[in-house]
């Protein structure tokens, strides 16, 4: 071998080992995003199916109350779903995935659970769904596995826009097509399906950064930035000089590359504050049915139009018995409240039934006023 061809070499070889310990060294700049065609999402299908339903109880999870609007387009909602996961839904007429995004409206039904029987419009984002079966993201590094929560965006021709829920999130494109019958609105599902479960042989690793962002190979674009404040599963699958492949995920699962200094073996604190809701309900209270179906109005008082109709058998309360109006005709309307608090009026509103249709049913009345 000449001088030549050897001193080259070793340049070569000195070269490559500078650029390792400067990458290891040096800041850790955050990865370029990946551009939509290298992060294409799953394609829509073939076929354009009849529009979709879905039919079932919310979630409790992490949901937020859903409000009803008597309108697409209104301003104020109606009715307040206040405990998704105990309220019976039909889902329809979602709205392009273009309108709104998480903002947009879509019809919603219910009724047939001794509650009250609606038809109305609801925000698809404040609403949890889930996957019947794995639907992948990213093939082979971003997936989401049967049971995970996701929210519908709306409805094409191709199916169902769904995007991704939780603490991680993807980068764009960020929402894939599913076909409405992939989808579920009832109680958490858990993703306990062995076939799509994330690798969990490795060491356990713990995020020293609030996001990380993880690429399909080392030092390449990233194609999901992982919101880790809340802790998140990784273990370690392998190390290529200043890079590491991470896999993890309980619903959202990401195998991928990030920078060694963004994971270590010792676990991170962060500060965590969580607050859950009471449901107030006032002490002195009567517990009352419904005899009939009968309209429900709301508002300060009950002059206005009946926006659903309380179904026979609602167990509610009379939360203030002296709480009663009386309406040209004679008709009496008394302040009522479904006696869980799953269904309540929205703020500064009252829900109002014909006293007619109410039968009061508390044995003891001590210390409340007088039944209206």
């Amino acid at each position: 071998m000449n001088q030549r061809v050897r001193a080259a070499r070793v340049l070569g070889v000195v070269a490559a080992a500078m650029a390792v310990i400067a990458c290891a060294a040096g800041p850790a700049e955050a990865p370029s995003t990946c551009p939509i065609d290298q992060v294409q999402s799953s394609p829509p299908p073939a076929d354009a199916a009849a529009r979709c339903r879905i039919v079932g109880d919310g979630s409790a999870g992490w949901s937020h109350a859903i409000a009803l609007y008597a309108a697409r387009d209104d301003a104020s909602p109606v009715l307040i779903l206040r405990h998704p996961d105990r309220v019976g839904v039909t889902w329809s007429e979602l709205p392009p995935p273009t309108e709104g995004g998480r903002g947009a409206r879509a019809q919603v039904e219910l009724g047939g659970q001794r509650r009250v029987r609606a038809r109305g419009y609801a925000t698809l984002g404040d609403a949890v769904f889930q996957l019947r079966r794995r639907v992948d993201v990213v093939p082979g590094h971003l997936w989401h596995r049967a049971g995970a929560e996701v929210t519908v965006i709306g409805e094409d021709a191709g199916g169902v826009v769904i995007e991704a829920d939780g603490l991680a999130r993807a980068q764009t494109p960020g929402r894939v097509h599913v076909p409405c019958d992939a989808l579920a609105y009832e109680g958490r599902r858990l993703a306990d399906d062995p076939a799509d479960a994330p690798r969990s042989d490795g060491v356990r690793l713990y995020p020293t950064r609030d996001v990380l962002s993880l690429a399909a190979e080392p030092g390449g674009c990233a194609f999901v930035a992982l919101h880790t404040r809340f802790g998140v599963d990784l273990h370690e699958v392998e190390r290529r000089g200043a890079f590491v492949r991470i896999a993890g995920g309980e619903a959202l699962v990401h195998d991928g590359w990030v920078r060694a200094g963004d994971v270590q073996r010792e676990p991170v604190d962060f500060d965590r504050e969580f607050s859950t809701p009471t449901d107030d309900v006032d002490r002195c209270t009567l517990t009352a049915t419904v005899a009939a179906d009968t309209p429900l109005r709301v508002g300060a008082t009950p002059t206005g139009p009946a926006v659903a109709e309380l179904e026979v058998g609602a167990a509610l309360h009379l939360p203030r018995g002296v709480d009663a109006a009386t309406l040209e005709g004679g008709d009496a309307w008394v302040v009522v409240e479904f006696d869980d608090q799953t269904i309540v009026a929205p703020s500064g509103a009252l829900l109002w039934a014909p006293r007619s249709a109410i039968v009061v049913e508390s044995s003891s009345t001590r210390g409340c006023p007088d039944v209206p």
